[in-house]
Order: C-alpha cells, then structure tokens, then sequence
C-alpha cells in the first residue's frame, strides 16, 4: 500500500515539475508538457524553446495562457537576441533587441496603456528611424533615417557615408547614389570624397546599368581626383562599359 502511494505521489511531482516546451513555428506556436499537448490555461509559467535538443532559442513567461512577464529570444550561438515586457499578453513598459555583437538594434518604452515609441538602431549607433505603438500595437513605422515627424536625422560626414552604404547593401541604390552626392555636396574636402564619387558611378555601372550616367561619373571621378588610388578602378570600368565580363582578356577562362 505504501509502495502504491508512492508511485502516486512521484507520478504527480513529475506532472508538475514537468518542463513546458513550446514548438511548432513562431507565428503557430504548439505547447507541450512532456509528450502532451496543452492548450489555453494549462500553458502556465516559464516555458522554452530550443534550436535543437540544448539550444535554448526562447524563454517565455505565460499566466494561464497568454504572455505575461519578462520574455527572451536568443540567436543559435546564445547570445540574447531580445527581451521584452509582456502584461496580460500585450507588449507592455520596456523591450530590447540586439546584434548578436551585443550592440542594441532596437529598443522602446511604452506607458501602462501601451502606448509609446521605439528606435532602431544601425550597428555603430546611429538612429536609423522610429516606430509609434498604440494600445501595445505597432501603427507607424517611419522612413529610413527619419524620424516619426518625418524629419531627417542630422549626420556627420561619416555617418552620411555609412548611411549611404547602408541604402546600397540595402538594395537600395537610387537612395544610396543621393546620400553619397549629399555627401559629397556638404563634405567635398572629406577624406573619403573620392570614394564617394568612385561609388556613385560603380553603382550605376554595376547595379543601376545606367551606362551613361556610369560614364559620365567615371569621367568626373578621373577629373576630380587623378591621384586616387581607385583612378586604376575607374579606367578599367570606364573602358569596359558595355562589355560582358566573359569577353575580357583578362577574365576569359576564369569562373
């Protein structure tokens, strides 16, 4: 009878202490305790998710249900990627994320009713634009490298430069291509003008396949800065526009 008892009394010690585990995909979680399936309020307290049987990729707090507490996001390395403030299952008072070297790349702060502002950073700092939350929603995200009043943010001839490249490994060239001529414009005499220029008329080479405007930029570059090291760079280019690289001495032969 003693032994019957025990087993009972073992049995339900491992049901509670059973760890929940949460799979499935981020946007259709599955909750399990054990090898079974819960639902609704029997998904209760701290809860994980794995990147494979020892990486822990999150951990959630939930109250009978719905997010409730501090939660935490992690990249396959376990270098914390988020965290943020659940209430009642709405994003509530602070929440982070990060660059897996550790710098910030988000952060916001909402009131008690959910509503507020967060900020998104570029890897060296700078504010790279905002976005408002009402009720604990996202309602507005403002245009790269403006803020929510539509502002533009005020750069440093170096962070003009790197917003410009930002915008070219963005995709996004026709931006990058006006921010390198601001700032050659504002900055003419800065040490990476040449670079600049050289950029503006690659970038129509090379990813625009604007040829004339890459011509007519080449010919600038060459004018303006004789001495650049890049003036081998622009010659070779501006000679070969037009031309496929299979067709290049040089080239032929090689993959």
């Amino acid at each position: 009878m003693k032994n019957k008892i025990m087993a009972v009394i073992l049995a339900a010690l491992f049901i509670l202490n059973a760890e929940i585990v949460q799979k499935g995909t981020l946007d259709k979680p599955m909750f399990f305790n054990g090898k079974t399936q819960i639902f609704g309020e029997e998904i209760d307290g701290n809860i994980k998710a794995f990147w494979d049987s020892v990486k822990v990729r999150g951990e959630y707090n939930y109250n009978k249900g719905v997010m409730d507490g501090l939660q935490k996001e992690f990249y396959s390395s376990g270098k914390l990627s988020a965290e943020w403030s659940m209430k009642n299952g709405k994003r509530s008072g602070s929440g982070k994320e990060y660059y897996e070297d550790g710098t910030v790349s988000f952060q916001r702060e909402l009131n008690g009713s959910g509503d507020g502002l967060g900020t998104e950073y570029y890897k060296n700092g700078m504010k790279k634009r905002e976005r408002a939350y009402k009720n604990s929603e996202q309602v507005y995200v403002s245009d790269l490298n403006h803020d929510i009043r539509g502002n533009r943010y005020k750069r440093t001839a170096e962070e003009l430069f790197y917003e410009a490249q930002e915008y070219g490994f963005l995709g996004m060239y026709g931006h990058a291509i006006d921010n390198f001529t601001e700032y050659l414009n504002k900055y003419p005499k800065d040490t990476r003008a040449a670079d600049a220029k050289f950029l503006i008329a690659f970038t129509y080479h090379n990813n625009l396949k604007e040829e004339e405007l890459a011509r007519k930029n080449y010919e600038e570059f060459l004018k303006m800065f004789p001495e650049s090291p890049l003036s081998v760079s622009a010659e070779f280019e501006l000679e070969n526009i037009g031309k496929e690289i299979e067709s290049l001495d040089q080239f032929k032969g090689k993959n």
